[in-house]
């Protein structure tokens, strides 16, 4: 079979995004999908993945973009302001679904990734990194040091857990990914 070029993967992935629902579908779909249209087995646009993944995202902003300009272009429908503002109801806060405190008590620069890009090598971290060990209900999590497939450095922690829920214990699936913010760009050596 021959190869598929870069401009037919784009034209026939945008064809298939223009009649999907993108807000329900995935990346992966997205592949299978081509795929699919171009008559490949099962996996055979994965060594693409980045560029499938790239053209997805050209197409969402080129999208948003679109919608935006859209926006500009209708009239504004908006009321008049008034002489005094009315009050309106404060509104209701959801409350965060996980908090963090970290070990110093500061919160995080912004731009982490710039600050730690060149902080210390694979090999040291390699070397000196040592496992994580997290207590959660009584279950023990244990990750050791690890480069992941998108090159970036840390430690990933999982496995079925109990959870107590009431009087009930509760088997859960836990899965903690601790990546480093610029570690992507460290040197081997």
């Amino acid at each position: 079979m021959t190869e598929i070029s870069e401009s037919d993967l784009k034209t026939k992935l945008f064809s298939i995004l223009d009649k999907e629902d993108l807000s329900t579908f995935t990346k992966k779909q997205a592949r299978i999908k081509l795929e699919e249209e171009f008559g490949l087995e099962k996996n055979g646009l994965k060594k693409r993945k980045r560029e499938i993944n790239g053209y997805l995202d050209a197409y969402l902003i080129m999208k948003e973009e679109k919608e935006d300009e859209a926006d500009a272009n209708e009239p504004d429908e908006r009321p008049r302001k008034k002489a005094r503002k009315e009050e309106e109801p404060e509104k209701e806060k959801k409350t965060p679904t996980f908090e963090t405190k970290t070990r110093s008590g500061k919160e995080a620069p912004k731009k982490l990734k710039d600050l730690q890009s060149d902080l210390m090598t694979v090999q040291e971290f390699h070397s000196e990194a040592k496992e994580i060990k997290i207590s959660l209900h009584g279950n023990e999590l244990l990750g050791r040091p690890r480069s992941f497939n998108s090159s970036n450095l840390g430690w990933y922690l999982g496995g079925k857990i109990q959870i107590p829920i009431g009087k009930k214990l509760v088997w859960c699936q836990a899965g903690i990914n601790i990546t480093i913010p610029g570690s992507k760009e460290w040197n081997e050596s």
